[in-house]
């Protein structure tokens, strides 16, 4: 069964984070928090975030594949960290676009309602808001 990849299951957690008609979308950029909100999100809904499994590690649970997928959405423009406040992730326009072309065509592959990625991102944004 195609199941969701890394990229593509942070893009639709991404996509759903904060007003999209806001200009700047931003959440902080701090490891620990992004792992373990994400690692207690997967806890209250396993399939759609079954790609990034984890690990506990000394301190908090852990994610290779949530690491590999943050670096490839800035290596590809979708995320990113400025210069001036390194600390945040700023979510990009493109990301949105992403979304529309790629990722909610998986979504509906894999019969995940993107309703619930929409909970899943109230969730997160109150785990790592600025």
């Amino acid at each position: 069964m195609p199941s969701l990849t890394p990229d593509e299951t942070l893009i639709a957690l991404l996509y759903f984070l904060g007003d999209p008609n806001r200009s700047v979308i931003k959440f902080r950029a701090d490891r620990e928090a992004i792992h373990r909100a994400i690692y207690n999100l997967r806890e209250s809904d396993p399939k759609a975030l079954r790609s990034l499994p984890f690990r506990q590690r000394y301190f908090f649970p852990e994610s290779y594949s949530l690491d590999q997928a943050l670096a490839n959405l800035e290596a590809t423009g979708l995320l990113e960290r400025r210069n001036d406040e390194p600390r945040y992730y700023f979510v990009v326009p493109a990301l949105r676009e992403a979304f529309l072309d790629f990722v909610a065509g998986s979504l509906k592959r894999d019969r995940i309602r993107p309703r619930r990625f929409e909970k899943l991102a109230s969730s997160f944004a109150l785990a790592v808001s600025t």
